[in-house]
Parts: structure tokens; C-alpha cells; sequence
């Protein structure tokens, strides 16, 4: 059996459920039920259940309306939660010329930053380097334009792999702190114990959860939240 555990794989299980280019603009709830009001192909479309698992990072959250606004408590810790910065840049090569040199094409750096070699294991002369910048330096390769971000990092490479640059194809580049459905990379605390359910709306994500910045710290937080939702039926 192969386990295929990729978003777009699972929405395929999900028929007509999952809904894409539709941002949350407005929450809202009341002892019948709780509301999401979308924005979708120019006009709002409102969601209606009994609850809402809410996996929006808090960096997104706060950018939404509340109604009626959560507790005081909660409202602080969505609006105080920091999140990582992180750039990666992806120059694809005619050939790996750093392996020719007895290199593996990983290495970390001061800046701070790590090199990847993705395509390591896979068959073909071209190769993949990427650049996995963290925390200032990932905020300075996120305010350069695209080709001066791609210039810079294959300059970064040829540094580290002498011979890289005349091998450059092409590339592409990612900078979380820029991206409208996370502004951030990933939460840098975590507030495990000290967020409740406010109303029928729970909160999910890895900054609730005992693995702050960790897939599985999201996996564990919707384990909890759908047992929250669960034991409200049963208890």
C-alpha cells in the first residue's frame, strides 16, 4: 500500500469540499451557530455550521473580523504571536558540476543559511540547489526583486560550488513572509495550554499545540479540537 499524504491528494478524497482562492474576511457566531464569510470571484459567500476548526496562522487571523471579538486573553496572544522568516531560492543546473569535485551539494552557512541538493538521488546530468535562508538574511533576500534574489543566491553558490554559475539554467524563489495565506514560515512559540475553545470556534494550528513550528504539532492540535467537538455531542 502507498500512503500519499499531500494536500491536493487529500482534497481529491474531498469531492466539491474543498474550496481554493476563497480568503476569510469575517467570522462570526451566536448560540445558533457560527458563520465564515468569504471572499470568492469578487462577491462575500458565507459557510454555516454547528462549529469551526480554525487553522488560519495567527499572522492571517488577526487580519480578520471577529464577531463577537474573542476574550481578551485570546486576542493577545493572535495579535503577539511572531512568526519565522524563511526564503528559499531554487537554481536549477545543466549539470552538477559539485559532484564532479567530490561535493554532495548540501552545506550550511553563517549568513544564516542552508543548501539543499534535492535532486541527489535522482537520475540525469541537471540538478537542483536551494538556498534555505532563515530569520534577517531571509528578510533581505525577500525585499530584493525576483532576478536580483536569483543573482544574488547563484553568487552565494558559485562561492561555495566554484564552477556553478556557468551552469545555470533557470530559477525561482519563495519568501513566507510574503505569502497572503501565512505571512511567516511558522509560529515562534506556542501557547498549548493557554488557549480554550471561545465559543463554538476552536483553535488548530502548530502554535497551539506541544510541537510550536512542526507538522506534527498540527496534526496533534486537529486530534484535539476534533475530540473538543466530538465530546460536545457525546458528553
Amino acid at each position: 500500500m502507498v500512503w500519499t499524504f499531500s494536500p491536493k491528494a487529500f482534497a481529491k478524497r474531498l469531492p466539491g469540499k474543498v474550496i481554493y482562492k476563497a480568503p476569510v474576511v469575517r467570522i462570526e457566531q451566536d448560540a445558533g451557530g457560527v458563520r465564515v464569510v468569504c471572499r470568492r470571484e469578487g462577491a462575500h459567500q458565507t459557510f454555516s455550521a454547528d462549529y469551526l476548526i480554525c487553522a488560519l496562522p495567527f499572522s492571517v487571523l488577526r487580519e480578520v473580523e471577529i464577531s463577537p471579538p474573542f476574550s481578551a486573553k485570546t486576542r493577545a496572544i493572535v495579535a503577539e504571536m511572531t512568526y519565522g522568516s524563511v526564503s528559499r531560492v531554487f537554481l536549477q543546473m545543466k549539470t552538477r558540476t559539485w559532484e564532479t569535485q567530490g561535493w554532495n551539494g548540501f552545506a550550511v552557512t553563517d549568513d544564516p543559511m542552508e543548501v539543499w541538493h534535492p535532486t541527489h538521488n535522482q537520475p540525469g546530468l541537471r540538478g537542483i540547489l536551494v538556498a534555505y535562508a532563515c530569520h534577517g538574511y531571509a528578510r533581505r533576500l525577500a525585499a530584493m526583486p525576483e532576478p536580483v534574489r536569483l543573482s544574488h543566491t547563484l553568487d552565494r553558490m558559485e562561492r561555495l560550488f566554484p564552477g556553478a554559475r556557468p551552469t545555470y539554467e533557470t530559477g525561482t524563489s519563495h519568501c513566507w513572509d510574503d505569502d497572503p495565506w501565512t505571512r511567516g514560515a511558522w509560529a515562534e512559540q506556542s501557547h498549548w495550554w493557554g488557549l480554550s475553545p471561545e465559543g463554538r470556534i476552536h483553535l488548530a494550528g502548530d502554535c497551539v499545540s506541544s510541537h510550536s513550528s512542526w507538522m506534527q504539532g498540527a496534526f496533534e492540535s486537529a486530534w484535539r479540537v476534533a475530540h473538543e467537538i466530538n465530546d460536545i455531542g457525546t458528553g
